[in-house]
């Protein structure tokens, strides 16, 4: 069993002609389950014995969240967005359960990481304005706050980009934005099995943290053809991954006892090329991006390249007009 279920309930409110506000309420569950069971006879002249053995690896996330977000145009060069929320987390970030019986006796053993309750806390606002005709600006700052146990992680996060139009074919742009995220994803490599694992900050397991930069420009032909080229850095800490040798099997201590904190960046190119009419038209996209990780205790503290390089990624998109319509009646 794999999968989600979310529920919203939603009430929007106009306050006046330049104000609006959306209230909501959420709940959503993410499960994993998975494993196997097997039940096996064996007889004999006098009786039959049923045997089973199993096994479960279950995870899964329960969130209960409710905020409000408001909208406010004081004039038609300003876009403002500003809001609160706040969503309680319950964790069950692995448990392990063994199952094994024979004729009239059984073993079921639970074991593995206890859950993990949390608050998290968020404020928000940005701005999308004009400056005269040529520049457009999104400024914007986020602040939040996640409680577990006796600790309290606090980050502020500020968001920053801006559009140039030099003239009416050529424009350049570029953004900055400090990022945090309080879950942190777990992935074993050494097995072929879907064992990804959602897991929360603790004590003592830190926020990941991130900045980006990125820098492009554009340019129109007209209303037939448009090109952009954009790069970006990312740069990302307290980055997590399982120890030499450890895994989510077969061990009774919980998964922040077994998992190394690291640091990774990534960085690219991004190319992109547009025929937007005629009767063909189509798009390619060429990305060449690196992503690496280091970890002082894996790898001999050497960077590695991780799973989410792609070097080079190409994608291509053709549309033909074939006619105006197909069939008559």
């Amino acid at each position: 069993e794999w999968g989600n279920i979310t529920t919203a309930l939603r009430y929007n409110q106009i306050i006046n002609k330049k104000l609006f506000a959306n209230i909501t309420a959420t709940y959503s569950r993410y499960k994993f389950d998975i494993g196997y069971l097997r039940n096996t006879q064996a007889t004999t002249t006098d009786t039959t014995i049923e045997n089973s053995l199993g096994f479960t690896y279950l995870s899964g996330i329960y969130d209960w969240g409710g905020k409000i977000d408001f909208d406010y145009l004081p004039n038609p060069n300003h876009y403002i967005r500003f809001g609160v929320g706040e969503t309680y987390h319950t964790f069950t970030p692995g448990v392990n359960t063994f199952i094994l019986s024979s004729g009239g006796s059984s073993l079921d053993t639970t074991f593995g990481s206890t859950n993990i309750y949390a608050h998290e806390m968020y404020g928000y606002i940005e701005d999308d304005f004009k400056i005269g005709d040529r520049l457009k600006i999104n400024m914007g700052a986020h602040f939040s706050s996640f409680i577990v146990n006796d600790t309290t992680y606090n980050n502020f996060q500020p968001r920053f980009s801006a559009n140039f139009l030099i003239n009416e074919h050529l424009a350049i742009k570029g953004s900055y934005a400090g990022m945090a995220q309080y879950l942190h994803l777990l992935t074993n490599g050494t097995i072929g099995l879907p064992t990804d694992l959602w897991v929360p900050v603790t004590d003592s397991v830190p926020p990941i943290e991130a900045d980006q930069v990125a820098l492009g420009i554009a340019y129109s032909l007209g209303n037939d053809y448009e090109f952009s080229l954009e790069g970006y850095y990312k740069e990302m800490r307290n980055l997590i991954e399982y120890k030499d040798g450890a895994s989510f099997f077969g061990s009774s201590e919980n998964w922040d006892k077994k998992i190394e904190i690291g640091q990774g960046h990534s960085y690219g190119l991004e190319l992109f090329l547009q025929k937007k009419v005629g009767k063909t038209s189509g798009w390619l996209g060429y990305t060449l991006s690196w992503s690496n990780r280091q970890f002082d205790n894996l790898n001999f503290g050497k960077t590695f390249a991780y799973k989410y390089d792609r070097r080079h990624d190409v994608s291509i998109a053709i549309v033909h007009e074939v006619a105006k319509r197909f069939g008559k009646k």
